[in-house]
């Protein structure tokens, strides 16, 4: 297991996309990562800065990067 502290998955720990695993891993279950993908990926995957193929913001399938420009804050009740 990543401790959030020595991987990306610190940065994504406040967004309402991500959602932890029994194991305390992240997952980012954004609408673009379920559109690119079809599925759930770990935080760290859509935050890094590689191209992949298939990916775009205009489609609406674009990474969070560094900058987060996927990231939705998470609402605290």
């Amino acid at each position: 297991m990543n401790h959030p502290s020595t991987t990306t998955d610190a940065d994504c720990r406040n967004c309402a996309h991500m959602h932890p695993d029994r194991d305390g891993g992240r997952w980012c279950s954004s609408p673009q990562i379920l559109k690119a993908r079809g599925h759930s990926i770990r935080c760290v995957w859509e935050r890094d800065q590689t191209r992949e193929t298939g990916r775009n913001p205009d489609e609406g399938t674009g990474k969070c990067g560094a900058t987060a420009i996927n990231f939705k804050p998470r609402e605290f009740v």
